[in-house]
């Protein structure tokens, strides 16, 4: 049986309400062009952190402010309504997003995997120490089954680490979906260095 991937490259916002809208429109292409599995950047629900604000700076309270505010649990209704899209469109979609958990105490950076049935796995960056004060880190690695496929998920950084795939890999993985949202070095894209040598190292795994 043939299974059909896609991915997902958009400009992402710290605004939850326009990404939605943006997740939505793309699963139902993805749907229209007969996709099968859909992975969506890393945090694309929420938008992901600036790292150019300095430790303690007005900009960077500000920016924990908001994930407080809008992180998103496992029954939350932004992951409710992609779900109902996954439905209409037929097929699974990695999607990244802050997640919170009962006492907002904490917040991970995660990735839910949504299907026509709901929902399937979340999956908890583990190699997120360079996220610090924003999330903490996921302590588990987990696979699910898509369309008879033993399926993993990785966030961005986890790449740089063997250990994270050949766990899947002995758990019977034969794919591994990987959602990122390259960091810059500053505002200056020209002359990121940051962005050049992260794509390098997911062309070389």
């Amino acid at each position: 049986m043939e299974t059909r991937l896609a991915a997902v490259n958009m400009t992402v916002k710290n605004d939850k309400a326009v990404n939605l809208e943006r997740i939505l429109g793309f699963i139902e292409e993805a749907g229209d062009r007969d996709v099968d599995i859909l992975v969506l950047p890393e945090a694309c629900l929420q938008g992901y952190i600036d790292c150019a604000y300095p430790l303690g700076s007005r900009e960077q309270i500000a920016q924990r402010r908001y994930f407080l505010q809008e992180a998103e649990g496992l029954h939350g209704s932004c992951l409710g309504l992609i779900g109902q899209a996954c439905q209409r469109a037929g097929l699974y979609a990695q999607v990244g997003f802050i997640e919170s958990n009962v006492s907002n105490a904490l917040l991970y950076n995660s990735v839910a995997i949504v299907g026509p049935d709901g929902l399937r796995s979340v999956y908890r960056k583990c190699h997120s120490g360079s996220e610090y004060p924003y999330f903490a880190p996921g302590s588990s690695i987990y696979c699910t089954t898509i369309n008879s496929l033993t399926v993993g998920s990785l966030i961005c950084y986890d790449l740089a680490f063997p250990e994270t795939m050949r766990v899947q890999a002995l758990r019977g993985a034969v794919l591994s979906l990987m959602s990122t949202a390259w960091p810059m070095g500053g505002h200056d894209r020209e002359h990121d260095y940051c962005g050049s040598r992260l794509r390098l190292a997911a062309q070389a795994k």
